[in-house]
């Protein structure tokens, strides 16, 4: 299937997206973040993460 992911695809990607999401946090734990940062870097995940899912 060209542009689709086959389900382990999907959960190999999905498992990358949360480690990447985790580390990220944990190198800006104690970083300070303005509310319009906060706000991108979510959205940016979010859409990423619908991303995933439509072509899961």
């Amino acid at each position: 299937m060209i542009g689709r992911l086959t389900r382990v695809q999907g959960r190999e990607l999905q498992a990358r997206l949360e480690a990447i999401r985790s580390n990220f946090l944990q190198l800006l734990k104690d970083r300070t973040f303005t509310s319009g940062e906060k706000g991108e870097v979510s959205s940016r995940l979010d859409f990423l993460e619908r991303e995933i899912n439509r072509v899961w």
